[in-house]
This record gives structure tokens, sequence and C-alpha cells, in this order.
């Protein structure tokens, strides 16, 4: 999640070599900004605004910040309709979409959000070719439309499939299926974005991929390195969509709400108003009640175990997995993959025959097979149901409904009007902090060295202590040097 830090308070000790370039280029688009135009931000803090984030962001980075501060994002209004509507977001709060626009401070990507870019341009290539769909190049370009409801400021991927329809695609990786509260805020938002600067929209489509996290790594990790690696990366993901037996491409139709469409025009429209007004609004008083001495004297030491725990969790996956990636990189130079014994019986080296998928297919393929006999087919849904309506069948028999998910059950109470609040019960919620930054965060990463240390230092400890099988005399065997 990006940083978003004060105008002032920016560290500016290892500044970008081109800064001063990129803050010339740029400069007359800063000073056309609305807010900026308006009165409400002086020329002497836009230039200082702009000064200071190109020395901290990339010109991509820059040139998308000050895209987002001629108006709300979908992120932005996803905060705004929190906070009118009492919500927890955690991305940022209302107060820090006012501070972004009035440019009184910068959001700076972390390295995940980086390659999160990355893997959006990676997929959505994918699901371009896969679908046999071209880019609607002008909605690109709309963005950029002036419009009259500076409001509503997104970019949108519009599609164009083979029959000419016009269809937004969102892409979420690792997650549910059903599409969220928050997925149809972004949705309506890019959609408005669209018919406001006058693109036409058939449909959307939100795409939900599940691919394992290491894979996901590779991939951004990879493409990130430059235009050639980008193409290696997208070589590599066509590869694993159509053999991985670990990915999968679902995706579901994004269903219109009038309702919500309005609602999002209110919240925007009205906040807007108030940002070029001179308006601000607060971050909310916690309602929290403070322990009693008692209390805090028997939760104190419980709490303090609970957090260390947890870091000792955290520390102790990290390890496991840095060790067993270790004691398979040395096996491995032992020679031809094979059954072996060792006098500690404790961790068994075995053997096994991995089948090589890759290799199999490309044989399939120079041997000119067709891939109906060997790939699994995939049936687009809803185009099929389409299909069969438009010719008389009737689908309706073939349709059945999961449980109630929760997303979809406010978002329907919303629509209906109805507030959400009277289903709701008290319960207490004992969590770890979810701080970002700031002097909490400082303290947990101090934590989690220390656990880490800890834990490497009682693996050594307990290491040292296991014993052999008692018929093994452990002199044996420490003064012979092991053959590789």
């Amino acid at each position: 999640m990006a940083t978003i830090i004060k105008t002032a308070d920016v560290d500016l000790s290892n500044p970008s070599p081109n800064w001063k370039v990129l803050a010339e280029k740029y400069s007359q688009q800063v000073l056309k900004l609305p807010q900026v135009e308006s009165g409400l931000v002086s020329k002497t803090q836009a230039q200082k605004w702009l000064s200071n984030a190109a020395q901290v962001l990339s010109e991509s980075e820059l040139r998308r910040e000050i895209h987002s501060s001629k108006g709300f994002t979908e992120q932005d209004i996803r905060a705004l309709w929190a906070h009118d509507h009492n919500e927890y977001y955690a991305k940022y709060h209302a107060s820090e979409v006012y501070s972004l626009k009035r440019l009184e401070s910068i959001k700076i990507p972390t390295e995940q959000d980086r390659k999160q870019i990355v893997l959006q341009s990676l997929f959505k290539a994918l699901i371009t070719d896969k679908y046999n769909l071209q880019s609607a190049k002008y909605a690109d370009q709309a963005q950029f439309i002036q419009s009259d409801h500076n409001w509503v400021n997104s970019s949108p991927s519009l599609m164009k499939t083979e029959t000419g329809e016009n269809i937004l695609i969102s892409i979420k990786f690792n997650y549910q299926k059903d599409i969220t509260q928050s997925d149809d805020i972004r949705n309506h938002v890019q959609i408005l974005s669209l018919l406001n600067s006058q693109q036409r929209v058939d449909s959307a489509y939100q795409y939900n991929i599940n691919i394992p996290e290491e894979k996901l790594e590779v991939l951004s990790s990879t493409a990130l390195l430059g235009s050639d690696a980008f193409k290696q990366s997208l070589s590599l993901l066509k590869i694993w969509d159509t053999h991985a037996t670990d990915m999968n491409v679902n995706f579901e139709k994004v269903t219109y709400s009038k309702s919500l469409f309005g609602s999002i025009s209110q919240v925007s429209q009205a906040h807007w108003d108030h940002l070029l007004n001179g308006q601000t609004v607060e971050m909310p008083l916690d309602n929290k009640s403070q322990m009693t001495a008692q209390q805090e004297s028997a939760f104190l030491p419980v709490a303090k175990r609970y957090a260390a725990a947890q870091r000792l969790q955290v520390a102790a996956s990290k390890e496991f997995d840095s060790v067993k990636q270790e004691i398979a990189d040395l096996v491995s130079t032992f020679g031809i993959p094979r059954k072996m014994d060792s006098h500690f019986d404790l961790v068994k080296v075995g053997a096994r025959n991995v089948f090589d998928l890759d290799r199999a297919v490309n044989f399939l393929q120079r041997s000119n097979v067709d891939p109906a006999h060997y790939t699994s087919a995939k049936y687009d849904i809803d185009s099929l149901a389409k299909e069969a309506t438009s010719k008389g069948v009737d689908v309706e028999k073939y349709r059945s409904y999961s449980a109630p998910n929760k997303e979809k059950v406010i978002t329907t109470l919303e629509v209906l009007g109805v507030d959400k609040s009277q289903f709701n019960q008290s319960a207490n919620h004992i969590h770890f902090t979810g701080q970002t930054r700031g002097g909490v965060y400082d303290r947990v990463s101090e934590l989690e060295g220390q656990t880490q240390a800890t834990i490497e230092d009682a693996i050594t400890t307990i290491a040292k202590g296991i014993s052999l099988p008692p018929e093994v005399e452990l002199s044996e065997h420490t003064e012979t040097s092991p053959e590789m």
C-alpha cells in the first residue's frame, strides 16, 4: 500500500538525478490543476509539491500523481464513501484524500505497488490475447479529455470484442470470485469516467486470477527489469495459463446499479465542492474506552505474550522456508537424485519422479498433436448462456446459487435503502496492529527484528541439542568428511 507523506516531510536525501528536468516539464500541467486555478492551492505550494514529488517519484509515477490530482480516483471515492457511511477503509482516510488534492501530501508507491501495476499490465495483455480482445485506444486518451465532472477521474481499461462491443475489464489476484462492495464502487466509478468522456460501455467484467504468490513474484520481479524482460514474463504467463494446474482465470459480469451510480455521483460531487470551497474533513475520534488499572494489569502480560507469539509464528515460518530451500539446494549437490540414508534419522532424503509437463507439451506440439487431446476446455459461461437464450433454450433450470455473500448482501441492502447497521452486533476482536507507518509501525519492525534473531538463536540452540540414534557414536562421524 502506497505511503502518504506530507509534502514538507518527504525525504529528499537521495533525489532523482533528473528531477529538475521533470519539474520543469510538468510545471504547466500542475499550474493548470483545478485546485490551483481556483486559488485553493497557491502557485508557490503547487511548485513546492511538484519539486518534492519529482525528487522521489519516477516520471511515470509523477505523471500518474498529477493526473490523479485532477479529481477523485476510484480509491479516493471509496475512502470518501467509507467516511460518509461511517465504514472502515484500510487504504486511507477521507482526510488524506483532501490532503492529496490540496497538494499537501504526496502518495509514494511501495515496491509492492509497483509490482501490482506491472502485474495488471501483464494480465491485461494475457486476457486481451486469450479472449481475442483489442484495446480501445481512445479509452486510454479519454482520461485526459476535459469534462464538466472533474470529480470522476479514472484510468479504465476499455476493450473491444470481435463483435464490436466495448467492454470494461478489471483484474484482481487471488481474491474471492464474488464481486465485493469495493469492487462494485470501483467498477461503477470507471464506467462513470468513460460515460462522462462520451465513451460507450456495453458491459463490464471483473477477472479474478488465482495463481500461487511465488509465481506472481517471479512474473513481477522479472517484468520490472525492462521491456524485453516484460515480454519474457508475458510468454511465461501464457505457458502457465495453458498448462499450469495451479493457475485459473475466472470472470464475473458486473451488474449495473442506477442507485449506486447516483450515490457515487452525490458523494464525489459533494466532496469536490467542499474541497474547492476550502472545507476539510477530520479523522474521526475512535469510540473506545480506556481499560481500568485492574483490567490493564491483567491484560498487559497476556497481550505481550500474544504479540510475541504472533511475530514468532511469522518469523518461524519464514525461517522454515529458508532452511527448507537451503537443505534442498545442499542435497542437489550430492549427485543424481536418489534415496539416501543419514545417521540423523529425523530428516529424510527421498527420491521421486517428477513429470516435466513443459517438456512433454513441447514434444506433443512438435509432433503436431491437436491440443484438444491434451488441454482442458474452458467455457465462457456468460456468453454460452446468452447464446443459448437467443436460440430459445431455457437456461434458468441450469442456474443455481451459492451461499449468501456478505458483500453482496450489504450492496443489496444499500440499493434497497436499508441501513445495514441495524444488523450489526457488538463483539470483541483481538488482532495484531495493522499500522503501516508511524511510531507503532517502527516498534513492530523492531519487534520483528528481535523475534527473527530469537528464532534463529532458538533453532541453532535446539539443533545443537538434538541427539543422534543411541547406537550411533557421534565421534565416529563428526571427524569424517562427508562424500559429496
